[in-house]
């Protein structure tokens, strides 16, 4: 099966292609392999990062209340990503 005839198939009516019918496409195959790598490695990086070792960091500097400095962190997460909703949607 190639690309032109899932898109064909869709146009005329016919079934519609499966998940494993467009991974059967070598192209479409190194492509979604591209995406689920690029996935997998954001999660070594940005806010994750952030807030798997804040405890660590904290801890470091003498925050005598670890909990409450994770607590912090995680409720101006919240704030960012609504704020960051608002202005996207």
């Amino acid at each position: 099966i190639t690309s032109s005839e899932v898109v064909d198939s869709q146009d005329q009516g016919g079934s519609r292609a499966t998940v494993f019918d467009i991974l059967r496409v070598p192209k479409h195959r190194n492509l979604a392999a591209v995406g689920c790598g690029l996935y997998a490695l954001q999660q070594f990086s940005g806010i994750n990062a952030v807030v798997f070792f804040s405890s660590a960091v904290f801890r470091e500097i003498g925050v005598r209340s670890q909990v409450l400095a994770s607590v912090a962190v995680a409720a101006t997460n919240v704030v960012g990503s609504l704020i960051a909703a608002t202005l996207i949607e």
